[in-house]
């Protein structure tokens, strides 16, 4: 084991970064094989224990991590507080979608969700910060409004959870924006925002009867209890490389998420994709290249500098 951490230090801070964002997108791109056992649980309950047992593994990571948090700094920043709030509230629509999705197999579905979601981030980075698009990100949004609209029109339907994933994750980058905390402050008061909501919900089922971690095995139960460490580990490597490379090698790496799902969905859980669905998703995978294709070349030859 030793000779990884001597090959990571080794490493430049860039090449480090992109290969921890690698690790964050392949675990987040795997969560479906996880979820797979707890296949058509109650999406909302396990959204609240993904919620409940968030907050405990936050602070054992920051604990692990040597990171202590400044309470005082956090609640007189009240603009981040506010924000930190609306971005976890954004981001539970989204988290919502997603559990659902794979919990009652449409992962296909969860891949289309993200490979839409920098297309959409594109547009709301235009629509609401203002910022100028060049053609390519312009020719992106019609391919993926063309891929979208085609699936509406044969298909009669709405691809409602892939738009709620993607557009409500777009959403939160946005307002992540607006949020001056530093990544791990942002996730802990992302964590504790939302506790006294699922707190609420858990008890109301616990009152009622209707809650199925109380009446499930041990096993179920502890399934239930890993929503967070499965999630919250890959978004905690997500924070860790953004400290150490770009944005612009990240928005590449993060297309190994969908990729894996659209794996997993395809090869793995057996769903069908029929010719409506492929025709949709080429049109998002064109829209993507046109956003990168100037990429590559750049990264690799920025990864391949030596550092001083």
């Amino acid at each position: 084991m030793l000779w990884f951490y001597g090959l990571m230090f080794a490493m430049n801070r860039s090449l480090q970064g992109n290969l921890i964002a690698i690790s964050a997108f392949a675990v987040w791109g795997l969560t479906p094989l996880f979820y797979g056992v707890l296949d058509g649980q109650n999406t909302f309950e396990l959204l609240a224990h993904r919620i409940i047992w968030s907050v405990p593994v936050v602070f054992l990571f920051s604990y692990l991590m040597n990171i202590r948090f400044n309470f005082s700094r956090i609640l007189a920043d009240q603009r981040s507080l506010f924000y930190s709030f609306l971005a976890a509230s954004v981001m539970c629509v989204s988290w919502y979608a997603f559990i659902y999705a794979v919990t009652h197999k449409q992962v296909l579905t969860a891949s289309l969700g993200f490979f839409i979601n920098p297309l959409i981030t594109i547009a709301l980075s235009i629509l609401l910060l203002k910022e100028k698009p060049t053609m390519g990100q312009v020719l992106a949004i019609v391919l993926s409004v063309l891929g979208v609209g085609y699936l509406i029109l044969t298909t009669g339907q709405l691809p409602i959870l892939a738009l709620l994933m993607g557009g409500f994750f777009a959403l939160y980058g946005v307002l992540k924006k607006q949020v001056h905390y530093d990544a791990m402050t942002s996730v802990m008061v992302e964590s504790v925002v939302l506790l006294p909501f699922a707190l609420g919900f858990f008890a109301y089922q616990v009152a009622t009867g209707s809650s199925v971690f109380m009446h499930s095995s041990p096993m179920t139960q502890l399934y239930f209890m890993l929503t967070a460490p499965v999630t919250l580990v890959p978004v905690i490597l997500f924070s860790l490389a953004l400290r150490r490379t770009s944005l612009t090698a990240i928005g590449f790496i993060q297309y190994l998420e969908p990729s894996l799902q659209f794996i997993l969905a395809t090869w793995i859980f057996g769903e069908v994709l029929d010719m409506h669905k492929l025709v949709t998703f080429v049109f998002i995978w064109t829209g993507l290249l046109c956003c990168m294709i100037k990429w590559p070349v750049r990264q690799v030859h920025e990864s391949l500098k030596i550092s001083k």
